[in-house]
């Protein structure tokens, strides 16, 4: 009786030492799907800041484009303000031309005149000869 007894003790002693090896077995596959799931947390986050930083180089190439749109309207505004400085000056010398043409007519009517006095004095003095 006390060897079956014994045999029955070990028999359960054998049962309960493969229950522990299980359980920490289990235990071991706990951890490594804890573990896992961090991975993949980990993984998910990653690709979140990847996309943040190809948005943030999005948004960094459309600042540069922006600044290069306004430096292309300051030169557009300048080039017009040019124009508008050339038309002025075309004008200015438009202006001056004719200005120059009327001094020229003023001194040719001025010539006429003085020729126009001589003749009248001319016809004066043959007057009085006469």
């Amino acid at each position: 009786k006390y060897k079956i007894l014994h045999n029955i003790i070990l028999k359960y002693k054998i049962l309960h030492n493969i229950i522990l090896k299980y359980k920490i077995l289990h235990n071991i596959i706990l951890k490594y799907k804890i573990l896992h799931n961090i991975i993949l947390k980990y993984k998910i986050l990653h690709n979140i800041i990847l996309k943040y930083k190809i948005l943030h180089n999005i948004i960094l190439k459309y600042k540069i484009l922006h600044n290069i749109i306004l430096k292309y309207k300051i030169l557009h505004n300048i080039i017009l303000k040019y124009k508008i400085l050339h038309n002025i000056i075309l004008k200015y010398k438009i202006l001056h031309n004719i200005i120059l043409k009327y001094k020229i007519l003023h001194n040719i009517i001025l010539k006429y005149k003085i020729l126009h006095n001589i003749i009248l004095k001319y016809k004066i003095l043959h007057n009085i000869i006469l």
